[in-house]
């Protein structure tokens, strides 16, 4: 498994900040000589529970930046399905295989849905980029992530967001949406 923004400048993929090195185990993994599939996830829907749910403890508003940054982020059944899959199936050998949720959201979108499985109504206001970096490095994310998830936020908000249909290509069902997530999470947010 590795990561849809694999591809990126490395300066460009806040996880290395976080200890992630997709780039190089993929490249290491591609250039070992075994067969291999290289499953690209994009963000896990799961992030969200790490994102707001300190936020969402103290009341009905989540505040954040770049409120028009929109991710069809993905359910991680779906990840471990078709991982699964890549595992047996030897038709997707050799294949970078980019999977994300079946449709992009932004903030303002996502937290209604979460507001509807947990009975309340949850909304999103902007803050500007920098008092939310301040407010996550205060929070002890480290400064480079921090500042690399700015980055992509704003850059990816020039461009729309990807969305694949290869969950449903190699499952034969569409990737689930983050209303199924948040349905099968509902009692996380409490």
């Amino acid at each position: 498994m590795s990561a849809i923004n694999v591809d990126d400048d490395p300066d460009h993929q806040p996880s290395r900040f976080n200890g992630g090195r997709n780039t190089e185990v993929e490249r290491a993994v591609i250039g070992g000589g075994l067969p291999w599939v290289a499953v690209r996830p994009s963000s896990f829907a799961m992030n969200m529970l790490g994102l707001w749910r300190g936020q969402l403890a103290l009341g009905d508003t989540v505040r954040g930046p770049y409120g028009g940054f929109a991710e069809a982020v993905i359910h991680e059944r779906d990840v471990a399905e078709v991982t699964a899959r890549a595992l047996m199936d030897d038709s997707l050998l050799g294949r970078r295989i980019p999977i994300t949720g079946p449709e992009a959201l932004r903030p303002d979108e996502m937290l209604p849905i979460i507001g509807a499985a947990i009975d309340r109504p949850l909304r999103f206001q902007e803050v500007p980029a920098e008092m939310a970096a301040r407010g996550m490095i205060r929070n002890g994310l480290d400064e480079r992530f921090v500042q690399a998830l700015m980055a992509r936020y704003e850059r990816e908000m020039a461009r729309p967001a990807t969305v694949t249909a290869e969950v449903e290509a190699i499952l034969g069902r569409p990737a689930r949406p983050f209303t199924a997530w948040v349905d099968d999470h509902a009692g996380a947010w409490s």
